[in-house]
């Protein structure tokens, strides 16, 4: 009888270096709310591609800006330097949907699909962590300090959204099954 230990390993390491694994080792790669801390998404993706089998796919669910940084007005971008910085969010990670298909593209992705869900997903996420409920839960396990900090977060995240300045997407793209040189 097979237990956990034996088909789930655990490596502790960064995103941006999957040097760890083989090529062509994994089907899927999933990331969930952690791309947007990544120093350096290029890397990650080049490395996702690597280790990824022909056919695999790269799953993210990531923040993307809706129009580019150098629209936003003197508020917008203080407000986007703050949250970036209590996020611990490179300013390089700001990406349009196209400048991330873009990047996909440049390591060979194909297929790549970035569904916009902002609309079906901010509002019940910023909904949800407002609850009293959920704050006096977060409470107990970030601390008051931090829960209360995530608000700002949480009020800034809304306010880009409602101004246009970001979204929320899913993104899957493919390694393809036959290589081209």
């Amino acid at each position: 009888e097979a237990k956990l230990s034996d088909v789930i390993h655990v490596h502790h390491g960064t995103a941006c270096d999957l040097s760890m694994f083989d090529n062509s080792s994994f089907s899927g790669v999933l990331v969930v709310e952690g791309g947007a801390h990544f120093l350096d998404k290029l890397s990650f993706f080049k490395h996702a591609y690597r280790v990824l089998m022909p056919g695999g796919h790269l799953a993210i669910s990531d923040i993307f800006l809706v129009r580019p940084f150098n629209t936003f007005n003197s508020l917008e971008k203080v407000l986007t330097w703050i949250a970036l910085k209590m996020w611990h969010g490179p300013p390089q990670n700001g990406l349009m949907i196209e400048d991330y298909k873009e990047l996909l593209n440049q390591v060979r992705f194909q297929q790549t699909v970035i569904t916009d869900v902002g609309a079906d997903v901010i509002p019940g996420y910023l909904h949800e962590s407002t609850r009293l409920e959920t704050l006096s839960q977060l409470c107990k396990v970030r601390g008051t300090l931090r829960t209360y900090a995530s608000c700002f977060l949480d009020a800034a995240l809304k306010l880009g959204w409602k101004r246009h300045m970001i979204t929320y997407g899913l993104v899957d793209a493919v390694k393809p099954e036959t290589l081209l040189t």
